[in-house]
């Protein structure tokens, strides 16, 4: 997964609603730095934003992940992109429960 890209991406979404950065983060219900971070790439999406930018944007999670829109001939690598995605997200939630049990 390609943070930058993914950021690249959603500053276009965001600048194609003539949207600042504040404007975007109040829709995400964050800070305008967490906005700025994600659009630079140095912050990754998690699965709770994710799906507001979805909503937001109204694309599917996949084309946000992927950063670019589906189409015939990038679908294959975008649902690749996105499986990838979500394998991350459960190995960290398997981690934070390991963690949980040892810390009980």
């Amino acid at each position: 997964m390609d943070s930058e890209k993914i950021g690249r991406f959603i500053k276009e979404l965001r600048e194609k609603e003539k949207w600042s950065q504040e404007t975007l983060a109040e829709k995400l219900f964050c800070e305008r730095t967490k906005i700025n971070k994600i659009e630079n790439g140095k912050r990754y999406i998690k699965i709770d934003d994710l799906i507001l930018l979805s909503e937001i944007f109204d694309l599917s999670m996949e084309e946000i992940i992927s950063g670019e829109k589906k189409n015939q001939n990038n679908k294959e690598k975008i649902d690749i992109t996105f499986k990838e995605y979500l394998t991350a997200q459960n190995t960290k939630i398997k981690k934070l429960r390991i963690i949980s049990v040892f810390l009980i």
